[in-house]
């Protein structure tokens, strides 16, 4: 296995944990092979020992970088448990081609886990922008769901992307952002709504971007992990989390900047969750 791994999973100073108390998932669960600290000491072992049976914590990595934020030495040990994936669970580097939705000169690609509303594909119609679509749900599943994921290096390069799953595309602007770039607004916006806020930086921008779009919420509540923790088969654990959830819905609007967030909680509760791309 690649040596370059195995140098950032030994450069962990052994300290009392302090990437620990920013890890949301080991928040949430306390499971021990969650920690970011334990990750690292496994990860040495996988390598060195070929230890293939002690991967599963490493599904549980959310790759959100709050350990690296924590980390008094740096160490990117986000980038070295995707490495470690990539190898471990052999991820196709193919997607799915991205289906054409509007021709135009300024081509952009929309990454979502569902189709962007018609009043937005109206809206960049005439403004003679062109809109291709690629399913993220879809890419996610082709290149093996807890495998590293993003998008091909030639997509980047092509086209100009918004992304709405901050795993596949955790650089790309958001579906928030392309609303605010492109200036366009909900014909009608709810009068009350819950932000569904992802994992680390992306929660704070989240927040901004949707007051800027669609008012500011009534409520908020940070999601980091649950849909990850879910489709590992930690259901006992998101369950749990999505208790407080099913207490507040009642008459309200939820709206998620992940939209992978958005299906896998909607499909849980049963509830009107959507992303800014998707709402109608």
């Amino acid at each position: 296995m690649d040596q370059d791994l195995l140098k950032v999973f030994e450069t962990c100073l052994l300290c009392p944990g302090i990437c620990n108390n920013k890890c949301p998932v080991y928040r949430k669960t306390h499971l021990r092979t969650a920690a970011p600290n334990v990750l690292g000491r496994l990860g040495t072992r996988i390598i060195r020992e070929n230890r293939i049976d002690l991967a599963q914590g490493l599904r549980l990595c959310v790759e959100c970088g709050l350990c690296l934020d924590a980390c008094p030495v740096k160490n990117p040990l986000p980038s070295a448990i995707q490495g470690l994936k990539r190898i471990i669970y052999k991820v196709p580097e193919s997607v799915p081609e991205p289906i054409t939705l509007l021709e135009g000169d300024e081509k952009i690609l929309i990454v979502s886990s569902t189709m962007p509303a018609q009043w937005i594909i109206d809206e960049l119609r005439e403004q003679g922008v062109g809109v291709l679509y690629l399913d993220s749900y879809e890419a996610r599943e082709q290149r093996a769901l807890y495998g590293a994921v993003g998008l091909p290096k030639d997509f980047k390069e092509k086209y100009k992307i918004y992304c709405e799953d901050y795993r596949l595309c955790p650089e790309a602007p958001s579906g928030l952002k392309l609303l605010l770039d492109y200036d366009i607004r909900p014909p009608k916006k709810p009068p009350a709504y819950t932000l569904l806020l992802p994992c680390g930086e992306n929660g704070q921008a989240s927040y901004e971007e949707a007051v800027n779009v669609y008012g500011t919420p009534s409520t908020t509540m940070d999601t980091c992990g649950i849909p990850d923790l879910y489709l590992a088969g930690y259901e006992v654990y998101t369950r749990r989390l999505l208790k407080k959830i099913k207490e507040r819905r009642k008459g309200l609007f939820y709206l998620s900047p992940d939209s992978f967030t958005a299906k896998v909680l909607g499909s849980l509760l049963d509830a009107p969750i959507v992303s800014p791309l998707s709402y109608r």
